[in-house]
């Protein structure tokens, strides 16, 4: 499932990832890292954090949560459970 479209920056990441976070304390925060990246296709945290140090502020990025991505990645952490997450909190 795809949410929105979203400005692809550093503080929408964090929105998310605050609200992933606040909607399922149990996965620890390295994880919601992988999976916020994984859910914008990106293989790792890391490589997901080189594309956004390298956006400026007039740069626009635009991209879409794939939460079936996201999922996918929560489980291979070692989590059960469907996800929901909050894409709405980014809007």
């Amino acid at each position: 499932m795809l949410c929105e479209v979203i400005k692809f920056s550093q503080p929408n990441v964090a929105v998310l990832k605050t609200a992933i976070r606040r909607q399922y304390p149990a996965i620890r925060s390295s994880h919601v890292d992988e999976a916020i990246a994984a859910s914008f296709g990106f293989r790792t945290y890391a490589s997901m954090l080189a594309v956004l140090c390298e956006i400026t502020g007039s740069t626009r990025l635009m991209v879409q949560i794939d939460t079936a991505l996201l999922q996918l990645r929560v489980e291979q952490l070692g989590y059960d459970g469907p996800m929901y997450p909050c894409c709405n909190a980014l809007l």
